[in-house]
């Protein structure tokens, strides 16, 4: 409760009633005990008229090379839904972000973090808007956000990537996002798939960043939304797992070819 007062607090300080306002809302809307079972219906709903519809918080395990394009999506709202049109026909590659760039710069190139990209926008952004990351002067967001993040690194090097569900803590949070909830259903690196199965990224720049610096062969990831090309693949494969051999491998049909062996061996 602390926590969430803390933010609160913050949130007004920063932006005002105004802010306090929309944030109280999209925390009422998205807070878990509420938006969980709203996402669970429709989901229930959508699966009468598609056997194959996924569970909306199932994680899988994506190499972070294959998330090299960024899609548009970043709002919980989008989580669990699919969608037809050409927004997987994006160009903008995830290693332009400047995330990338910085953080490149910083644990290959082995760059103060006063001579990274990541460093001169926030000092940017903090001129312009106050504040960056919770973070109200260019000092504190070398003390804080980058003291962090060189913790996080050196972490995942020598640890290991793991699932945040294991490692969250309301420090992190505050540090991740400034939303009133306590808690983050989608806390993973979250992507979304395109007509043909490639994967674009949504939400977790910071973390799948560091995965692809350290060149990990597999993250935990959550799928926020589906092209309907691809959610069709989805259903022909449940009907028929031998209809799209060239794609077996791929981690978001695994949930449906698990469900077929467990059917035979029963």
């Amino acid at each position: 409760m602390s926590n969430t007062l803390s933010r609160a607090l913050r949130i007004i300080r920063e932006g005002g009633l105004s802010r306090f306002y929309q944030s109280l809302q999209d925390w009422l809307r998205y807070h878990p005990p509420f938006f969980k079972p709203r996402l669970r219906l429709r989901t229930w709903f959508t699966r009468r008229k598609c056997e194959a519809i996924a569970d909306p918080f199932k994680i899988i395990f994506v190499d972070p090379k294959r998330i090299d394009r960024v899609s548009r999506f970043n709002d919980r709202r989008a989580a669990g839904t699919i969608r037809d049109s050409d927004w997987d026909c994006t160009s903008k590659r995830f290693e332009e972000l400047t995330v990338y760039r910085g953080l490149h710069q910083r644990f290959i190139e082995n760059k103060p973090w006063r001579e990274t990209v990541y460093y001169e926008e926030a000092v940017e952004t903090i001129e312009t808007r106050g504040h960056q990351y919770g973070c109200w002067s260019p000092e504190e967001f070398l003390e804080v956000r980058c003291s962090y993040l060189d913790t996080l690194y050196a972490t995942i090097r020598d640890e290991g990537y793991k699932p945040q569900s294991e490692i969250a803590t309301d420090d992190q949070a505050l540090h991740r996002n400034t939303q009133l909830g306590s808690q983050r259903l989608f806390h993973e690196v979250m992507v979304s798939i395109g007509r043909e199965g490639g994967f674009l990224f949504d939400s977790g720049k910071h973390r799948l960043t560091i995965a692809k610096l350290l060149e990990l062969d597999a993250i935990p990831a959550q799928v926020m939304v589906r092209h309907a090309d691809w959610q069709q693949i989805r259903q022909d494969v449940y009907r028929d797992p031998k209809s799209h051999p060239e794609l077996l491998e791929h981690p978001d049909l695994q949930d449906i070819l698990e469900q077929d062996i467990k059917t035979l061996v029963e």
